[in-house]
């Protein structure tokens, strides 16, 4: 993984448990997966599904793969401007 920006976490939450005293605290993150690795993801799904040469060879999967990121950071490029 490089030292990119990954835009944190996609989906944070911190959920709050209240103790049998009452007092609250909130819950350790759970860590999951980064924002960058989500956006990658969904530009995966859409070549996949908007190409249908994807599938019969044609596109080396590690270029695909590496498009895809390229995507992600151009869109949290785009997002922090």
């Amino acid at each position: 993984m490089s030292n990119k920006d990954d835009g944190g976490s996609a989906f944070p939450a911190q959920p709050i448990y209240q103790s049998r005293m009452g007092s609250e605290y909130i819950a350790h993150d759970q860590g999951g997966i980064s924002l960058r690795d989500w956006l990658a993801g969904q530009a995966l799904a859409g070549i996949m599904a908007c190409d249908p040469t994807f599938s019969d060879g044609k596109y080396e999967p590690s270029m695909v793969a590496r498009s895809c990121f390229e995507l992600a950071d151009a869109m949290l490029k785009a997002r922090g401007e």
